[in-house]
């Protein structure tokens, strides 16, 4: 084999972009915020923090004067303009500050009766969500209609997975006013995560309880509710994981990245169920 051969493995690939390294900070405390929204905004560059606040970003799609934006529940919104500094050094240290929400009250005078809204076992589709899985910080949502006159507390969410031979899964669960047919203004002042956990109470292809009872969730008005893939920990095979489609009239949401914008996918909603009380 000619020795040439050789050295193109050792010469550095200028063709690709290096990813933009970064740390997202509390701004009181100096502590790394955890799970934080970070991405270029209007753009499908985007990716969630891990348990150290550390992020990394592809800088393919990124350029000088991109507004690079964090959000977390309990904090301010960042809006950072993207200098030319950083995409040379790559690197990048941000802070941002915790603030109060003022969030609407809701009154809930419950009469002890229950019903269910979303997807059941019969409408359950073959179809499912992406073609290589669900990635981090990846969300999915489905609208859900309030009956007039109604004000409900959540108990319990279902969601329908498949493929799930992960050995754990931690998810986030959001919810959000409906603005024109999408997500709007959050409606939670609190992150709810959820961890599921294959073998132990939930099958690879399933149904996935999530209790809600604890989280006073109350709401009178139409929302959204999607769930976040923040973490996994891989199991056998490395397959990837699948949100079930059922049978409906609404459309299913989708956030491909952090701040990434909101798109509709046909008529078919995601595998959603909720046990509302009121």
């Amino acid at each position: 084999m000619p020795a040439w051969c050789f050295l193109i493995g050792l010469l550095p690939v200028w063709g690709v972009a290096q990813p933009i390294q970064g740390t997202v900070l509390d701004g009181r405390t100096r502590q790394p915020v955890v799970y934080a929204h970070v991405g270029i905004v209007g753009k499908n560059a985007g990716t969630i923090t891990n348990e150290q606040g550390l992020f990394s970003l592809s800088a393919k799609n990124i350029h000088k004067g991109d507004t690079l934006r964090i959000t977390m529940l309990g904090y301010e919104t960042l809006d950072y303009l993207v200098p030319a500094t950083i995409l040379k050094t790559r690197e990048i240290s941000l802070e941002i500050h915790p603030i109060a929400y003022d969030l609407p009250t809701v009154t809930f005078f419950p009469k002890g009766k229950q019903q269910q809204l979303g997807a059941t076992e019969e409408d359950l589709l073959f179809d499912v969500w992406g073609a290589g899985g669900l990635a981090n910080g990846e969300e999915l949502g489905r609208v859900f209609r309030v009956p007039p006159g109604q004000t409900v507390r959540i108990d319990t969410c279902y969601l329908h997975l498949r493929r799930n031979n992960r050995d754990s899964l931690l998810f986030r669960l959001n919810l959000y006013q409906l603005e024109e047919g999408k997500p709007g203004r959050p409606l939670l002042d609190h992150d709810v995560r959820f961890r599921v956990r294959p073998g132990e109470n939930e099958a690879e292809d399933g149904w996935v309880t999530i209790p809600l009872l604890a989280d006073q969730l109350i709401l009178d008005k139409d929302f959204v509710l999607t769930i976040e893939l923040l973490r996994s920990w891989a199991g056998f095979g490395f397959q990837p994981i699948f949100v079930s489609l059922a049978e409906g009239e609404e459309p299913a949401l989708i956030r491909q990245s952090s701040q990434a914008p909101w798109i509709e996918h046909g008529d078919q909603p995601f595998a959603f169920r909720l046990l509302l009380s009121y």
